[in-house]
């Protein structure tokens, strides 16, 4: 009986973890989340028409690409409020081409796919600085995939049309800040280094509106690179990024048509100035920040809107709390080498804080929506890792396997969302009535 049972502490100790079946089971679980988007309802919001108008010109004008006034008209085309979608758009028509019709169901999973890439990324990242060993590469691997493919609003932003231009600014703020940030302390940014970043802001400028900030945000971080080492970033690459940061932000200011934003801002700013009801105010934009920063909480939705928000008020209190403690000892933070290392979790936070900080500017303050899903996880696991970082070095050891466990034990609710979807497509299709059309013609 003890060598049985020494033998399976063994198995549980190592052999799980050597012959990665973690990592098997993780590829199924994100495999099973992709698989419940692509078969389940869609839906279509003011969205849908900006890829529609774009996709309508490219497959019925013959050779639209080589006339430049068609091209033209293209990009007006993929404008929708204070966005220009010119790169979602181009990729939705590039993959129905084969078709030769805009199949929302390939804009869904482009959608995913990059999603996924996201994921990927950002889990790479978090290896790197926290240098795990195999074993605890694969826990924490299932421990951000339970968030990012499980929770109610992964659901609900992936199976609505357009949700491939949150994606898109997101994960290039994963690319930029890994390439920013790479190697050693004193790595020199080469140009072609300078070249991907660029491309990348490019890429996320002309997604969405978010991509925007990664311009002001990796500008920002090139001047840090060079506090940690300096000429690591020459003020040539610098004059460089900077000119080129103008002249799209010129070309995209001059593309779009600023009313929607402006009549969005000043309701909103009229609506605060008029506010009888300060005290509740106040208490909606808590809950909005509080929320945005515990997507790890999304699976306590489902036992009520005030359980789910009160739970994420606490989650930020103690946050504040930790943090507040951990920089009035003054010590570990500051030293270069450490600054370097998190710096990629810090551009991550800062790029997703702006977007937030534009929310509450531009919308009146509300709970976590699923709009803001894709921004709102690399932020709060961002914010998260920091924190967990610092606990360790700080030696609060005791302190980190607590917060960890917590975390998982709430995590681990995000799979009711996934449970969820599986009874309502695959084991009672029956009894779901599809909103959805299979394609839309153009």
């Amino acid at each position: 009986m003890q060598n049985n049972s020494f033998s399976i502490n063994k198995f549980l100790k190592t052999k799980l973890y050597e012959t990665n079946l973690l990592f098997y089971l993780n590829f199924l679980f994100i495999a099973s989340s992709l698989y419940l988007v692509v078969i389940g309802n869609y839906y279509i919001y003011d969205g849908f028409w900006t890829p529609l108008r774009s996709l309508y010109r490219a497959f019925s004008i013959e050779f639209w690409f080589l006339k430049p006034n068609q091209i033209l008209n293209y990009v007006y085309d993929t404008v929708h409020n204070d966005s220009v979608k010119i790169i979602p758009s181009f990729l939705d028509y590039v993959v129905s081409i084969p078709f030769d019709y805009w199949n929302p169901r390939l804009s869904l999973l482009l959608g995913v796919l990059i999603w996924i890439l996201c994921y990927v990324f950002f889990t790479r990242l978090l290896f790197r600085i926290f240098e795990l060993n195999h074993k605890n590469k694969q826990l924490l691997s299932i421990l951000l995939a339970i968030s990012f493919f499980s929770s109610p609003f992964y659901l609900i932003r992936f199976t609505t049309i357009g949700a491939i231009v949150k994606t898109l600014p997101v994960l290039c703020s994963i690319l930029i800040a890994t390439i920013i940030f790479q190697k050693k302390i004193d790595y020199k940014l080469t140009r072609l280094d300078l070249t991907k970043i660029i491309s990348l802001c490019l890429i996320g400028q002309f997604s969405f509106v978010s991509g925007n900030f990664l311009w002001i945000n990796t500008y920002i971080f090139l001047i840090v690179k060079n506090f940690f080492a300096k000429k690591s970033v020459s003020n040539f690459k610098i004059y460089v990024f900077t000119f080129l940061f103008v002249i799209s932000l010129i070309i995209y200011i001059a593309t779009f048509n600023h009313l929607h934003i402006y009549e969005l801002t000043v309701e909103n700013i009229n609506t605060l100035i008029s506010n009888k009801n300060p005290i509740i105010t106040f208490l909606k934009y808590i809950s909005f920040i509080s929320t945005s920063i515990s997507v790890y909480f999304n699976g306590t939705y489902y036992f009520g809107w005030s359980f789910f928000i009160i739970l994420s008020i606490l989650n930020l209190l103690t946050l504040l709390f930790v943090f507040y403690k951990l920089i009035s000892r003054k010590i570990y933070i500051f030293k270069k080498s450490l600054f370097f290392k998190i710096s990629p979790l810090i551009y991550l936070i800062t790029f997703n804080l702006y977007g937030t900080f534009a929310a509450y500017i531009g919308r009146p303050p509300r709970y976590f929506e699923a709009r803001y899903f894709c921004e709102n996880i690399i932020l709060s696991f961002s914010l998260l890792m920091l924190l967990v970082f610092f606990l360790i070095k700080a030696e609060k050891i005791a302190l980190v396997k607590k917060l960890i466990s917590i975390t998982i034990l709430i995590s681990i609710l995000n799979l009711l969302g996934l449970l969820s979807s599986a009874k309502k497509y695959v084991f009672s299709p029956k009894n779901n009535d599809l909103v959805a059309d299979n394609h839309v013609e153009i």
